[in-house]
Protein backbone atom coordinates (compact mmCIF):
# COMPACT_ATOMS: atom_id res chain seq x y z
CA UNK A 1 0.00 0.00 0.00
CA UNK A 2 1.04 3.65 -0.45
CA UNK A 3 0.03 6.92 1.15
CA UNK A 4 -2.60 7.44 -1.58
CA UNK A 5 -4.72 4.76 0.09
CA UNK A 6 -4.94 6.82 3.28
CA UNK A 7 -4.21 10.37 2.19
CA UNK A 8 -7.20 12.24 0.76
CA UNK A 9 -6.75 15.97 0.22
CA UNK A 10 -10.52 16.39 0.21
CA UNK A 11 -10.73 14.69 3.61
CA UNK A 12 -7.69 16.27 5.27
CA UNK A 13 -7.53 19.80 3.83
CA UNK A 14 -10.12 21.20 6.23
CA UNK A 15 -8.50 20.03 9.47
CA UNK A 16 -6.41 22.50 11.56
CA UNK A 17 -3.36 20.20 11.78
CA UNK A 18 -0.57 19.41 9.35
CA UNK A 19 -0.78 15.96 7.73
CA UNK A 20 2.09 14.73 5.56
CA UNK A 21 3.37 11.50 4.07
CA UNK A 22 7.12 10.87 3.90
CA UNK A 23 9.45 8.25 2.44
CA UNK A 24 12.18 6.46 4.43
CA UNK A 25 14.54 9.16 3.11
CA UNK A 26 12.34 11.78 4.83
CA UNK A 27 11.09 13.17 1.50
CA UNK A 28 7.58 14.63 1.63
CA UNK A 29 5.33 12.95 -0.94
CA UNK A 30 2.00 14.42 0.21
CA UNK A 31 0.96 17.36 2.38
CA UNK A 32 -2.41 18.89 3.26
CA UNK A 33 -3.38 22.57 3.02
CA UNK A 34 -2.64 23.38 6.69
CA UNK A 35 0.80 21.79 6.45
CA UNK A 36 1.59 24.09 3.53
CA UNK A 37 0.19 27.33 4.93
CA UNK A 38 1.16 26.98 8.60
CA UNK A 39 4.50 25.17 8.38
CA UNK A 40 5.59 25.99 4.81
CA UNK A 41 5.95 22.31 3.86
CA UNK A 42 5.81 21.16 0.24
CA UNK A 43 5.99 17.94 -1.76
CA UNK A 44 9.58 17.04 -2.63
CA UNK A 45 11.00 18.75 0.45
CA UNK A 46 13.20 16.80 2.89
CA UNK A 47 11.49 17.05 6.27
CA UNK A 48 14.68 16.41 8.25
CA UNK A 49 16.19 19.55 6.71
CA UNK A 50 13.58 21.79 8.34
CA UNK A 51 13.79 20.10 11.74
CA UNK A 52 15.73 22.19 14.27
CA UNK A 53 19.18 20.76 15.05
CA UNK A 54 18.23 20.31 18.71
CA UNK A 55 15.29 18.09 17.70
CA UNK A 56 16.89 15.86 15.05
CA UNK A 57 17.58 12.95 17.41
CA UNK A 58 14.04 13.12 18.80
CA UNK A 59 12.64 13.32 15.26
CA UNK A 60 14.48 10.14 14.24
CA UNK A 61 13.15 8.43 17.38
CA UNK A 62 9.59 9.53 16.59
CA UNK A 63 9.75 7.72 13.24
CA UNK A 64 10.46 4.46 15.04
CA UNK A 65 7.55 4.76 17.50
CA UNK A 66 4.01 4.66 16.16
CA UNK A 67 1.14 6.71 17.62
CA UNK A 68 3.13 8.53 20.31
CA UNK A 69 3.46 12.31 20.55
CA UNK A 70 6.90 13.93 20.40
CA UNK A 71 7.63 17.63 20.90
CA UNK A 72 9.77 18.80 17.98
CA UNK A 73 11.08 22.20 16.87
CA UNK A 74 10.47 23.03 13.22
CA UNK A 75 12.26 25.80 11.30
CA UNK A 76 10.56 28.08 8.79
CA UNK A 77 12.61 31.01 7.49
CA UNK A 78 13.33 33.12 10.60
CA UNK A 79 10.67 31.46 12.77
CA UNK A 80 10.77 28.32 14.91
CA UNK A 81 7.62 26.30 15.58
CA UNK A 82 7.09 23.97 18.50
CA UNK A 83 5.06 21.07 17.15
CA UNK A 84 3.59 17.88 18.51
CA UNK A 85 4.49 15.15 16.01
CA UNK A 86 2.87 11.72 15.81
CA UNK A 87 3.87 9.00 13.36
CA UNK A 88 1.51 6.42 11.84
CA UNK A 89 2.77 3.41 9.91
CA UNK A 90 1.22 2.46 6.58
CA UNK A 91 0.67 -1.33 6.41
CA UNK A 92 2.88 -3.09 3.84
CA UNK A 93 4.66 0.18 3.02
CA UNK A 94 7.83 1.94 4.11
CA UNK A 95 6.12 5.32 3.84
CA UNK A 96 4.74 6.95 6.97
CA UNK A 97 1.95 9.38 7.76
CA UNK A 98 2.88 12.20 10.16
CA UNK A 99 0.45 14.40 12.11
CA UNK A 100 1.88 17.83 12.99
CA UNK A 101 0.08 19.98 15.56
CA UNK A 102 1.29 23.51 16.32
CA UNK A 103 1.88 23.85 20.08
CA UNK A 104 4.00 27.03 19.92
CA UNK A 105 1.36 28.97 21.81
CA UNK A 106 1.19 26.47 24.67
CA UNK A 107 4.99 26.46 24.97
CA UNK A 108 5.14 30.27 24.95
CA UNK A 109 2.36 30.58 27.53
CA UNK A 110 4.01 27.99 29.74
CA UNK A 111 7.29 29.86 29.51
CA UNK A 112 5.63 33.16 30.45
CA UNK A 113 3.79 31.53 33.33
CA UNK A 114 7.00 30.01 34.70
CA UNK A 115 8.77 33.34 34.33
CA UNK A 116 5.98 35.13 36.19
CA UNK A 117 6.27 32.66 39.06
CA UNK A 118 9.98 33.33 39.51
CA UNK A 119 11.12 36.06 41.93
CA UNK A 120 12.22 39.33 40.33
CA UNK A 121 15.95 39.87 39.88
CA UNK A 122 15.78 42.93 42.14
CA UNK A 123 14.30 40.79 44.94
CA UNK A 124 17.00 38.12 44.58
CA UNK A 125 19.71 40.81 44.57
CA UNK A 126 18.30 42.44 47.73
CA UNK A 127 18.11 39.09 49.54
CA UNK A 128 21.66 38.29 48.47
CA UNK A 129 23.02 41.59 49.80
CA UNK A 130 21.21 41.17 53.12
CA UNK A 131 22.45 37.61 53.59
CA UNK A 132 26.02 38.61 52.72
CA UNK A 133 25.93 41.27 55.44
CA UNK A 134 24.47 38.82 57.96
CA UNK A 135 27.10 36.18 57.17
CA UNK A 136 29.90 38.74 57.48
CA UNK A 137 28.87 39.85 60.96
CA UNK A 138 28.19 36.25 62.03
CA UNK A 139 31.75 35.26 61.06
CA UNK A 140 33.18 38.20 63.03
CA UNK A 141 31.22 37.16 66.13
CA UNK A 142 32.34 33.53 65.77
CA UNK A 143 35.96 34.59 65.37
CA UNK A 144 35.90 36.88 68.41
CA UNK A 145 34.23 34.26 70.59
CA UNK A 146 36.76 31.66 69.51
CA UNK A 147 39.79 33.81 70.28
CA UNK A 148 38.81 34.77 73.83
CA UNK A 149 37.38 32.77 76.69
CA UNK A 150 35.77 35.84 78.19
CA UNK A 151 34.44 38.90 76.40
CA UNK A 152 34.62 42.28 78.13
CA UNK A 153 35.09 45.95 77.48
CA UNK A 154 35.36 47.05 73.85
CA UNK A 155 35.16 43.50 72.49
CA UNK A 156 31.92 42.92 74.37
CA UNK A 157 30.52 46.14 72.91
CA UNK A 158 31.63 45.06 69.44
CA UNK A 159 29.96 41.65 69.78
CA UNK A 160 26.72 43.26 70.95
CA UNK A 161 26.88 45.69 68.01
CA UNK A 162 27.49 42.87 65.54
CA UNK A 163 24.62 40.86 67.04
CA UNK A 164 22.35 43.85 66.52
CA UNK A 165 23.45 44.07 62.87
CA UNK A 166 22.69 40.37 62.39
CA UNK A 167 19.24 40.81 63.92
CA UNK A 168 18.57 43.89 61.74
CA UNK A 169 19.65 41.93 58.66
CA UNK A 170 17.33 39.06 59.50
CA UNK A 171 14.45 41.52 59.91
CA UNK A 172 15.28 42.99 56.49
CA UNK A 173 15.20 39.53 54.87
CA UNK A 174 11.88 38.73 56.56
CA UNK A 175 10.40 42.01 55.31
CA UNK A 176 11.58 41.38 51.74
CA UNK A 177 10.06 37.88 51.73
CA UNK A 178 6.73 39.19 53.08
CA UNK A 179 6.64 41.91 50.40
CA UNK A 180 7.35 39.31 47.69
CA UNK A 181 4.58 37.03 48.95
CA UNK A 182 2.14 39.93 49.20
CA UNK A 183 2.83 40.91 45.60
CA UNK A 184 2.10 37.38 44.35
CA UNK A 185 -1.14 36.79 46.26
CA UNK A 186 -4.48 37.05 44.49
CA UNK A 187 -7.12 39.31 46.03
CA UNK A 188 -9.15 37.74 48.82
CA UNK A 189 -12.60 36.45 47.85
CA UNK A 190 -14.03 39.11 50.15
CA UNK A 191 -12.76 41.81 47.77
CA UNK A 192 -14.38 40.31 44.66
CA UNK A 193 -16.80 42.89 43.19
CA UNK A 194 -20.46 41.89 43.18
CA UNK A 195 -21.06 42.99 39.59
CA UNK A 196 -18.14 41.26 37.91
CA UNK A 197 -17.60 41.54 34.17
CA UNK A 198 -18.33 38.32 32.28
CA UNK A 199 -15.67 37.12 29.84
CA UNK A 200 -16.22 34.26 27.39
CA UNK A 201 -13.14 32.30 26.25
CA UNK A 202 -13.21 30.12 23.11
CA UNK A 203 -10.23 27.98 22.05
CA UNK A 204 -10.29 24.43 20.73
CA UNK A 205 -7.10 23.62 22.66
CA UNK A 206 -8.29 22.65 26.18
CA UNK A 207 -4.98 23.63 27.81
CA UNK A 208 -5.08 27.14 26.32
CA UNK A 209 -8.79 27.62 27.05
CA UNK A 210 -8.20 26.60 30.66
CA UNK A 211 -5.12 28.81 30.98
CA UNK A 212 -6.86 31.90 29.59
CA UNK A 213 -9.90 31.24 31.79
CA UNK A 214 -7.74 31.03 34.93
CA UNK A 215 -5.86 34.15 33.85
CA UNK A 216 -9.14 36.09 33.59
CA UNK A 217 -10.47 34.66 36.86
CA UNK A 218 -7.28 35.84 38.51
CA UNK A 219 -8.28 39.34 37.38
CA UNK A 220 -11.62 38.86 39.16
CA UNK A 221 -13.70 38.42 36.00
CA UNK A 222 -16.48 35.87 35.74
CA UNK A 223 -15.43 33.41 33.02
CA UNK A 224 -17.17 30.85 30.83
CA UNK A 225 -14.81 28.82 28.62
CA UNK A 226 -15.49 26.65 25.57
CA UNK A 227 -13.41 24.37 23.37
CA UNK A 228 -16.24 24.07 20.82
CA UNK A 229 -17.12 27.20 18.81
CA UNK A 230 -20.66 25.98 18.05
CA UNK A 231 -21.37 25.43 21.75
CA UNK A 232 -19.98 28.89 22.46
CA UNK A 233 -22.36 30.38 19.90
CA UNK A 234 -25.38 28.63 21.42
CA UNK A 235 -24.37 29.80 24.90
CA UNK A 236 -24.03 33.38 23.70
CA UNK A 237 -27.47 33.33 22.07
CA UNK A 238 -29.00 32.50 25.45
CA UNK A 239 -26.79 34.85 27.48
CA UNK A 240 -25.97 37.70 25.12
CA UNK A 241 -27.09 40.37 27.58
CA UNK A 242 -24.65 39.10 30.20
CA UNK A 243 -21.42 38.75 28.19
CA UNK A 244 -19.08 41.75 28.33
CA UNK A 245 -16.18 40.49 26.21
CA UNK A 246 -15.11 37.44 24.17
CA UNK A 247 -11.55 36.13 23.74
CA UNK A 248 -11.25 33.62 20.90
CA UNK A 249 -8.77 31.80 18.72
CA UNK A 250 -8.87 32.18 14.94
CA UNK A 251 -8.05 28.62 13.82
CA UNK A 252 -10.78 26.31 15.13
CA UNK A 253 -12.84 23.46 13.66
CA UNK A 254 -16.54 23.96 12.96
CA UNK A 255 -16.45 27.78 13.10
CA UNK A 256 -13.26 29.80 12.70
CA UNK A 257 -12.70 32.84 14.90
CA UNK A 258 -13.82 35.22 12.13
CA UNK A 259 -16.96 33.15 11.43
CA UNK A 260 -17.86 32.95 15.11
CA UNK A 261 -17.23 36.67 15.56
CA UNK A 262 -19.51 37.44 12.61
CA UNK A 263 -22.30 35.41 14.22
CA UNK A 264 -21.82 37.05 17.63
CA UNK A 265 -21.72 40.56 16.19
CA UNK A 266 -25.02 39.91 14.39
CA UNK A 267 -26.63 39.81 17.86
CA UNK A 268 -24.64 42.70 19.33
CA UNK A 269 -22.67 44.95 17.01
CA UNK A 270 -20.89 46.56 19.99
CA UNK A 271 -19.65 43.31 21.57
CA UNK A 272 -15.90 43.61 22.31
CA UNK A 273 -14.04 40.67 20.75
CA UNK A 274 -10.34 39.90 21.12
CA UNK A 275 -9.12 37.59 18.35
CA UNK A 276 -5.89 35.64 18.89
CA UNK A 277 -4.12 35.05 15.57
CA UNK A 278 -0.72 34.86 13.96
CA UNK A 279 -2.17 35.81 10.55
CA UNK A 280 -0.69 39.21 9.69
CA UNK A 281 -2.92 39.54 6.60
CA UNK A 282 -6.01 39.22 8.78
CA UNK A 283 -4.75 42.00 11.04
CA UNK A 284 -4.05 44.15 7.96
CA UNK A 285 -7.59 43.55 6.68
CA UNK A 286 -8.90 44.84 10.00
CA UNK A 287 -6.92 48.05 9.63
CA UNK A 288 -8.43 48.44 6.14
CA UNK A 289 -11.94 48.07 7.58
CA UNK A 290 -12.64 44.72 5.90
CA UNK A 291 -12.86 42.89 9.23
CA UNK A 292 -15.29 44.11 11.90
CA UNK A 293 -13.19 42.88 14.84
CA UNK A 294 -11.35 45.74 16.51
CA UNK A 295 -9.00 43.97 18.90
CA UNK A 296 -6.26 41.52 17.94
CA UNK A 297 -3.59 39.72 19.96
CA UNK A 298 -0.69 38.33 17.96
CA UNK A 299 0.42 34.77 18.60
CA UNK A 300 2.24 33.62 20.60
CA UNK A 301 0.11 35.48 23.14
CA UNK A 302 1.80 37.99 25.43
CA UNK A 303 0.06 37.64 28.81
CA UNK A 304 0.75 41.23 29.89
CA UNK A 305 -0.53 42.63 26.60
CA UNK A 306 -3.71 40.56 26.77
CA UNK A 307 -4.58 41.43 30.39
CA UNK A 308 -3.89 45.12 29.75
CA UNK A 309 -6.05 45.08 26.62
CA UNK A 310 -8.97 43.37 28.39
CA UNK A 311 -8.72 45.77 31.32
CA UNK A 312 -8.70 48.79 29.00
CA UNK A 313 -11.75 47.53 27.08
CA UNK A 314 -14.15 46.58 29.88
CA UNK A 315 -12.95 48.04 33.19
Amino acid sequence: MTHDTYFSAELFDNVPVGIIAITPASEIVAVNKFGKSQFGLNVGQKLNRVIHTDSLALFEESLQVSEKDFQIQLKRQNATFHISLRCHDIPQSKEKILILRDISEQVALGSQLSKNKQPERKFIHAIGNALTTIMGYSELITMMLGEHESIAGERREAVLRYQKEVYTGLQRVEKLIKQQKKGKQLPSPVTVPLNRKHVMVVDDEPSIAEFLAELMRGRQYKVTAFTDSLQALEFYKSNKDHIDLVIMDQIMPELSGISLATELLSFNIDLPIVLCTGDQELISEQSNGRVRIKHFIRKPIDISELTEMVSTIID
